[in-house]
């Protein structure tokens, strides 16, 4: 038994090493992605807002499950209705 605590020692440690070495060498700027209280759908509504270019937008809600965005499901209708006939027209590349 007391081989089996010896080992989960050995092993936690060197978890802790390894996570410790990671936010050692992680770019400064992703480190506040790690301790967020912001939902997979609060960002995803937020992405939303906050993307001007029509593909990256499209790509943030249609991309994912729509229970993400559900709250916001009038506001990307509404998008989609205005900018439908541009997109046919012009046929961008991520419209496909």
């Amino acid at each position: 038994m007391s081989r089996l605590w010896l080992i989960s020692y050995i092993l936690t440690v060197a978890a802790l090493i390894s996570f410790g070495i990671f936010f050692l060498y992680i770019n400064e700027g992703y480190i506040c992605t790690f301790f967020t209280f912001e939902t997979g759908g609060k960002m995803k509504v937020r992405t939303f807002r906050e993307l001007k270019d029509d593909g990256l937008r499209a790509d943030a809600i249609f991309t994912n499950n729509k229970n993400q965005w559900k709250s916001i499901y009038d506001e990307v209708k509404d998008w989609v209705w205005l900018n439908w006939p541009k997109w046919i027209e012009e046929k961008p590349a991520w419209f496909d």
